[in-house]
């Protein structure tokens, strides 16, 4: 029993998760809030938006507009130090601006609808809540990622980021699975459809204030800075340049996410006005994502540790940017569509399990101690002001092929096919983009560890069935 107790508490899940030490618990809240956001970020964003944006008359194109609307709010977060830092303690502050954001963007866009019948007008309306509740979010979001970064130390960052990964996708996949089989059953594109994908939403927002719960649970730690006043706006935008390594990265973000973003608003409505894949099929494979966790999350950490973060994410930039050319040829012909769809998207899981575990350490990686309030406020402007960009690009390609085709051996791709097609091409750019600057961006202390062997890479099947292999020679 005793060596059972031991066991337990060198566990990996133990080791991030658990009430019995202080950033530990911190962590566990910081993964409970994680999981309710998910939940309510599924039933009310995703394939549920593009679902209730379709229902209520919005074509492909002011989907595409709607979808870069938030992102103009990033300049928001230049007030974010400013309002902030004027406060020693943030936790009720930063809990009244998340119900704020939740309510706007929620709520807020779920009545809308209701209380507006003018197509033009519903556009206009849409566009305006959803860059309120962004405005909103951008001002006190980044208290919660400077707060609750005191919970994770570079020893324990992989351990949180895997485990939170899975635990996210096993309880967010069953939920959206079910919710998904329920809109399925009824007529596709019909009211009734439309009315279980609104009480959805009602359902998320009010999951929603569990979040807000979470979030204010941790203990909060002092917020160091280097300059007595407040940092001006202007600050923000200037200081991050002071730090070569953590502005390279930032480059490296900005190309990611410009090279992402370019046909992602576009992708769901594809896939249900033109291929005809079911809320069921899309939201099933999405919470298959978690079993790739399982199978591949001690793979993933054992390659950050011997090829660094930024290499790990290089390579499976790289790996990753062919699913996308698969991806264009996806297409409503026959049984077979299906099939590739299924494929490119358990493939794009594998690929993104790295890139995901890896990406979403950057903006921790080159991080001074001080002034992290500025830092991460313009880390949140540099990534939401490439999407934005990505997202004009994409929507005003769409906008001007329209219906135009493209013929390529008797298959006919639209314009998000094309955009497909190019996402395929930046992301190859993306990855030559890390290689050239890994000297420069890696930290000071980073020590390429020995050589480790290759099994120790393998998934451990595989290492038994080599084992047996040589034992019979």
């Amino acid at each position: 029993m005793r060596n059972m107790k031991i066991v337990i508490k060198n566990a990996a899940f133990f080791r991030v998760f658990n009430l019995h030490e202080e950033k530990a618990r911190g962590r566990t809240a910081m993964i409970a809030s994680a999981v309710i956001a998910s939940i309510a970020a599924n039933l009310s964003g995703g394939v549920f938006y593009s679902g209730f944006l379709v229902g209520y008359g919005i074509n492909l194109v002011n989907i595409g507009i709607l979808s870069f609307v938030p992102y103009m709010a990033s300049l928001f977060c230049l007030l974010s130090p400013l309002v902030l830092e004027r406060f020693p303690k943030r936790r009720w502050v930063l809990a009244g601006g998340r119900v704020l954001y939740y309510t706007i963007n929620i709520l807020g866009l779920t009545l809308l609808p209701k209380l507006v019948q003018d197509p033009g007008a519903r556009i206009w309306g849409f566009a305006l809540i959803i860059f309120f509740a962004n405005a909103v979010n951008n001002i006190f979001s980044q208290g919660y990622s400077v707060w609750h970064l005191n919970f994770l130390p570079e020893d324990i960052r992989a351990d949180y980021f895997n485990q939170s990964n899975i635990i996210n996708n096993i309880i967010t996949g069953g939920i959206l699975i079910t919710s998904s089989a329920i809109t399925d059953a009824l007529p596709a594109g019909g009211p009734e459809q439309l009315r279980i994908i609104v009480i959805l939403r009602f359902v998320a927002y009010g999951i929603a204030f569990l979040d807000v719960l979470m979030l204010a649970l941790p203990k909060e730690y002092p917020y160091p800075r280097s300059e007595t006043k407040s940092i001006s706006p202007a600050k923000v935008l200037t200081l991050p340049f002071k730090n070569k390594k953590f502005i390279l990265t930032m480059l490296v973000m900005f190309a990611y996410t410009f090279a992402a973003n370019v046909s992602t608003p576009f992708i769901n409505v594809h896939l249900i006005e033109n291929v005809k894949v079911s809320y069921s099929l899309i939201n099933g494979i999405n919470a298959a994502y978690f079993i790739v966790f399982i199978l591949f999350r001690n793979i993933a950490k054992r390659q950050i540790a011997r090829w660094s973060w930024f290499k790990t994410y290089a390579i499976w930039v790289l790996v990753q940017a062919p699913t996308f050319l698969l991806y264009t040829f996806v297409h409503n012909a026959d049984g077979a569509t299906n099939w590739l769809f299924i494929t490119v998207r358990l493939l794009q899981h594998v690929t993104g399990l790295f890139i995901t575990l890896t990406y979403s350490n950057f903006p921790y990686i080159n991080l001074p101690e001080t002034d992290r309030t500025a830092y991460m406020s313009f880390y949140v402007i540099a990534v939401h002001s490439s999407a934005l960009l990505s997202m004009l690009f994409g929507t005003g390609f769409v906008k001007i092929l329209g219906d135009a085709t493209l013929n390529i051996f008797g298959l006919v791709l639209n314009s998000v096919q094309m955009l497909l097609f190019l996402t395929f091409i930046l992301e190859i750019g993306v990855g030559l983009l890390v290689f050239v600057l890994l000297p420069r961006i890696n930290p000071e202390n980073w020590k390429e560890p020995p050589q480790m062997p290759r099994e120790r890479l393998m998934l451990p099947w595989v290492r038994k069935r080599l084992a047996i292999r040589d034992e019979q020679k």
